[in-house]
């Protein structure tokens, strides 16, 4: 099995995470107020030397059966080797962009947006409505978000927003995306990011977002980034939704875990640890 696409099934759902871009990261961003003789042996334990880790950007497919589904876009093509493959698994996997009903775009930041136009400048899902947060779309467009998304790509992801404007359709709170798939506030690290919550048969499957970004983040979910708008806000989101999962024991994913960010979560201590899914095709 490859390491850039790992299988799962929901009930009667079916999908695959998928590897979009690996990039080069410093460490001490997203660990802002970890005190730093902890966070440095934390970051020994997992191996990130340097300072230095590879981040990784994932995708999501879902086949409900009566709808085919895309969570997020990953930064899209052009940035550089390596960037961009959501694409390119799609297509190894059969599916074609014109097949994509609905993508849900957790928020606006260009890892999960930028692939939302191709490298014509032109819509890569072109028959697929957009769902994403109201308040994501207004802050997002908004001058209040470019001190911030200056840093981000936030060019790429303004673009491509842009491009797939008409195809937009805005969400207020909870709402029910399809039958099964459900998206929902979790603010804090964006003031309209989404999570999802995929149900099928009483099985269930929860996409995090960016609520955590390395399972760092389950162990000590105190410890922000310098990207969350709230921390206070994005601090509460995590620890509901690292319950949920746990108590749930749900399937989670996670859009910068590695290798594919499928996995679980179990209480530890005053966190939770990360247990990363099985190597073959995974069932709830």
């Amino acid at each position: 099995m490859s390491d850039s696409v790992r299988h799962f099934s929901v009930g009667q759902f079916r999908g695959f995470a998928m590897v979009d871009s690996v990039v080069q990261l410093p460490a001490a961003p997203f660990f802002v107020n970890a005190p730093p003789d902890l966070l440095d042996q934390e970051l020994r334990r997992y191996g990130m030397l340097g300072g230095q880790f590879d981040g990784v950007v994932t995708c999501l497919f879902l086949d409900t059966g009566a709808h085919k589904i895309v969570l997020d876009t990953g930064y899209g093509p052009g940035l550089g080797p390596g960037m961009g493959q959501m694409g390119v698994h799609l297509s190894a996997e059969g599916i074609t962009p014109a097949e994509i009903d609905t993508v849900i775009l957790s928020h606006s930041h260009a890892d999960h947006v930028g692939g939302a136009a191709d490298s014509d400048g032109k819509p890569t899902f072109p028959n697929a409505r957009h769902v994403m947060a109201r308040v994501e779309w207004e802050w997002a467009n908004s001058d209040a978000a470019w001190p911030l998304m200056e840093h981000m790509a936030g060019e790429l992801a303004h673009r491509s927003l842009q491009v797939v404007r008409d195809q937009i359709v805005l969400v207020d709170g909870e709402h029910e995306v399809v039958s099964g798939v459900q998206v929902f506030p979790a603010p804090g690290h964006t003031p309209g990011h989404l999570a999802v919550c995929v149900c099928s048969e009483g099985q269930g499957l929860l996409c995090l977002g960016d609520a955590a970004v390395h399972p760092l983040h389950l162990e000590h979910p105190a410890w922000h980034m310098a990207f969350d708008q709230d921390p206070e806000q994005a601090l509460a989101t995590r620890r509901r939704l690292y319950q949920r999962a746990a108590s749930e024991r749900a399937l989670i994913y996670a859009t910068h875990f590695r290798p594919v960010g499928l996995g679980y979560a179990v209480v530890r201590g005053a966190g939770w640890q990360w247990q990363p899914a099985g190597q073959t095709t995974d069932t709830v």
